[in-house]
């Protein structure tokens, strides 16, 4: 069963770690987008990730894969989108909401739906970040030991015993 995480944007924006207030929206944004591809703090790449931003795109619109649908409220707030989208799911209950809003945290929460807090999935980000360095770490030290050639000859010589191969 894949989950549908809806992100209240501008309210994890205002808690990046490394967050400086003279970044442009745009800038923010995309530094937002680029955390959920990279770090994956929604989990399974079947988990479907929408970010909900107040407003309308700037001159430069997010960075976006399959993997992030990007979407701006326009005329309503993105709280009020983010509670409409919970609301006319087909399946509230794979929904999970990352907010600290307490009133968005409410209002889904009565509609089936989970919620996360931003520091929470921030974490997992990096838990899931720090997991990927630790298994491209355990392979690429398989990949560098190499044998040397006495330890070759040695390791073929104990199979030419186990399989009665006397000359090759």
């Amino acid at each position: 069963m894949s989950l549908h995480y809806l992100l209240d944007g501008y309210n994890i924006i205002h808690q990046l770690p490394g967050n400086v207030n003279s970044n442009s929206l745009e800038m923010l944004r995309d530094k937002l987008i680029h955390l959920v591809m990279t770090q994956h703090p929604h989990g399974s790449a079947r988990n479907k990730m929408t970010v909900v931003f107040d407003g309308q795109p700037g001159y430069a619109s997010p960075a976006v894969n399959a993997e992030v649908q990007v979407i701006f409220s326009y005329e309503e707030s993105a709280d009020d989108k983010i509670k409409k989208m919970v609301e006319h799911s087909a399946n509230s209950r794979q929904m999970v909401v990352v907010t600290d809003d307490r009133e968005i945290q409410t209002a889904v929460k009565s509609m089936g739906a989970s919620v996360v807090s931003v520091n929470d999935f921030l974490w997992k980000g990096q838990q899931n970040m720090k997991s990927a360095k630790q298994r491209v770490g355990v392979i690429q030290g398989s990949i560098d030991k190499r044998l040397s050639s006495s330890q070759e000859r040695k390791i073929t010589g104990e199979f030419e015993k186990i399989w009665g191969i006397k000359d090759r």
